[in-house]
């Protein structure tokens, strides 16, 4: 298939710190919060199930607080910004029957000792909500909204990673740009929303930066390239198909100087892209060659 056209890409990086480091009262019960997921590539994220997203919504309310009488003292999720996490860990001192009534199939709560351990996280991890509400938010407001030629045809977006350190909460997510969105919307978003978390978040110092960005990519269906490109596949016999995909790509960096750029190659990406053993068949590959 000749693919014409393909969505940019931004992630993004915040690390929060809270500067007065509350430590938890003793004598609370630990438990640790352990939310299995659906593994996924972020340009696809309804094939997966982001288990970040569900251990967040069991350990806070639907006002992403912390309940009373919980304090979190570690999260761990993710291996990839673009990839929709399958596991997520959360250890949170005292309340576990607050914890308990969301265990599931997928959501698993056990209590492992007794004893006082690390620092509160609690209101890093309402930082970190904030700032992800506020992201979707921007997200869902980019134009145009709607690009039919792509599956899924809207801007997609990905909380892809979490982790606690010593000194400090770090997360990424990623977002899929449709050809004709700015990226620089986004880009001036990140000192807004680093002003808005630290007046309304006493004592979280906020860091945020863009980590990576590639444009969209997106090259004329009656150009000379894709003209000629699906001539050859017709001289070898082969019905040619002229598409679009929802990830990101090279392309996009000939695209940006002013280049005509197809991209091509050998299997799907979909339902297979960052799942156990990925593979393309060789069938496939020869054919591609």
């Amino acid at each position: 298939a000749v693919v014409y056209a393909n969505k940019g890409y931004i992630s993004l990086k915040f690390r929060l710190r809270d500067l007065k480091g509350s430590q938890p009262a003793a004598g609370k019960a630990l438990y640790r919060v352990n939310c299995h997921g659906v593994p996924a590539h972020s340009a696809i994220p309804a094939m997966g199930d982001n288990a970040i997203l569900r251990a967040i919504s069991v350990c806070t309310t639907a006002e992403g607080k912390v309940p009373p009488g919980v304090e979190l003292v570690s999260i761990h999720g993710g291996d990839a910004v673009n990839k929709v996490p399958d596991y997520c860990e959360v250890d949170a001192l005292g309340a576990g029957a607050v914890l308990e009534r969301q265990a599931s199939e997928q959501v698993r709560v056990e209590q492992i000792t007794r004893v006082m351990a690390g620092s509160s996280i609690n209101c890093l991890v309402e930082a970190m909500i904030a700032i992800y509400r506020s992201f979707e938010a921007l997200a869902r407001s980019l134009i145009p909204a709607v690009n039919a030629e792509f599956d899924p045809p809207i801007t997609v977006y990905n909380l892809g990673r979490v982790a606690t350190f010593p000194d400090h909460l770090e997360f990424v997510f990623d977002l899929r740009l449709l050809p004709g969105q700015d990226y620089q919307v986004v880009e001036d978003w990140i000192p807004r929303i680093i002003d808005q978390v630290s007046a309304s978040h006493d004592n979280v110092e906020v860091d945020g930066m863009l980590e990576m960005r590639a444009d969209p990519m997106s090259t004329p269906r009656d150009g000379r390239l894709v003209t000629a490109a699906t001539g050859a596949l017709k001289e070898l016999g082969i019905e040619p198909r002229v598409l679009t995909k929802s990830l990101a790509t090279e392309g996009s960096v000939y695209s940006a100087i002013g280049m005509e750029t197809i991209v091509f190659g050998p299997g799907s990406m979909t339902g297979m892209v960052h799942l156990p053993n990925e593979f393309n068949e060789i069938p496939d590959l020869m054919k591609a060659i």
